[in-house]
């Protein structure tokens, strides 16, 4: 009997060996064991690269192990890695906003969830002009009097040289307390010659008429001056964070009744102070700017 039991006892201590020697054969086992990959994945950004083909990037290889899009998007196809890759079913319009839920496992077992909101590629946008800026509106109307302003909001201007869709271009003030654009487009089709008008800051609700009616109009919601009181960069930018457009220019140079206007070889000036006593101001917000150049009076 203690013959036996000695036996089992050392089959035993020589079966230790070989079982660690096994459980060792396996990789991804022992990380997980020692503990040596046990950080799990970072997510570090996603785009669209087409209107079909979505790229999430992490911090290492990861799986796709479910998927969920709004806009009732669904996946055709997948490619895991540390560029995880999503083909979609169905195209999008370009500039199309919509969100995507993921959830991925690394290959030790790590989970991450990622809620993402994305904008499609939008290949189409036209070439676009800062046309004209109004930096100032009258503050405070001095209703029935002769020096009235008319002028009740804050915008910039565009014009589109080319047909287009809007969709993803972003417009930018610079800003240092902002992370991100100020705006960006949804998907609105233009043709060449159109005017875009986005209203920064309004005083009242019929501010939006000042602008051509078949221009197309945007707003900002809330009633914050946007363009500061000294230099101001305005900068329209693509999905690739290409410059399209930009204006740099000192906002003193802008009051309720001036803008800064553009030419046609693209030099700018600021428009004529017709009067406010004659109800008429140098601002012509989704139309063809005012000509006649603001010449400050020599003292």
């Amino acid at each position: 009997m203690k013959r036996n039991l000695l036996v089992s006892f050392c089959a035993l201590l020589l079966a230790i060996p070989l079982l660690c020697a096994a459980s060792c054969s396996t990789e991804p086992a022992l990380l997980q064991l020692i503990g040596a990959e046990s950080e799990s994945p970072v997510f570090i950004g996603a785009k669209a690269l087409s209107k079909t083909e979505l790229e999430f990037r992490f911090s290492k290889y990861v799986q796709l192990n479910k998927c969920y899009f709004s806009n009732n998007l669904e996946m055709a196809a997948r490619e895991n890695g540390q560029k995880l890759g999503i083909t979609l079913k169905q195209g999008l319009d370009g500039g199309e906003r919509f969100t995507a839920d993921l959830l991925v496992e690394d290959d030790v077992g790590n989970t991450l969830n990622v809620l993402v909101p994305l904008t499609a590629r939008n290949d189409d946008m036209p070439e676009l002009l800062i046309s004209e800026v109004r930096s100032a509106y009258k503050g405070i109307q001095n209703k029935g009097k002769s020096n009235e302003s008319p002028a009740k909001s804050e915008f910039i201007e565009l014009l589109a040289k080319t047909d287009g869709n809007l969709g993803a271009i972003r417009l930018d003030i610079e800003d240092e307390k902002r992370a991100g654009p100020l705006f960006e487009f949804p998907p609105c089709k233009v043709k060449a010659g159109d005017y875009i008008v986005l209203y920064l800051r309004t005083l009242a609700d019929d501010s939006y008429n000042e602008a051509a009616p078949n221009a197309h109009i945007f707003k900002l919601p809330e009633a914050k001056k946007r363009i500061k009181n000294d230099n101001a960069l305005i900068t329209l930018l693509n999905q690739d964070d290409q410059i399209i457009d930009s204006l740099e220019f000192e906002s003193k140079d802008c009051s309720e009744n001036r803008t800064i206007n553009r030419k046609a070889d693209g030099s700018w000036y600021v428009s004529h102070h017709s009067g406010a006593k004659k109800g008429v101001a140098g601002f012509t917000p989704g139309k063809a700017n005012n000509t006649k150049e603001y010449v400050p009076k020599v003292k």
